[in-house]
């Protein structure tokens, strides 16, 4: 019982640290644009800057890269002559 409880509060301190205890500035500022606390900007990576832009929405595009909310989908069969 007691290495339950010790395992439980292990992963719960780890679960409530938040993003001031991640080292890589990157990473860090990421975790506070996707928390609301910081912005996709002061992110030197452009790969992970561009993740964090599409996925708060902050990016500098119109808008018109919106994915569409539904899709149909048609199957074509091709035929070959023989």
């Amino acid at each position: 019982m007691r290495l339950i409880l010790a395992v439980f509060l292990m992963l719960s301190g780890y679960a409530y640290a938040g993003c001031a205890n991640i080292s890589d500035s990157d990473q860090r500022n990421y975790c506070n644009a996707k928390s609301g606390n910081g912005s996709c900007a002061n992110i030197n990576n452009s790969d992970l800057r561009n993740a964090c832009n599409a996925e708060t929405g902050s990016g500098s595009g119109s808008g018109s890269a919106v994915a569409p909310t539904s899709m149909t989908v048609t199957s074509a069969t091709t035929v070959m002559p023989k």
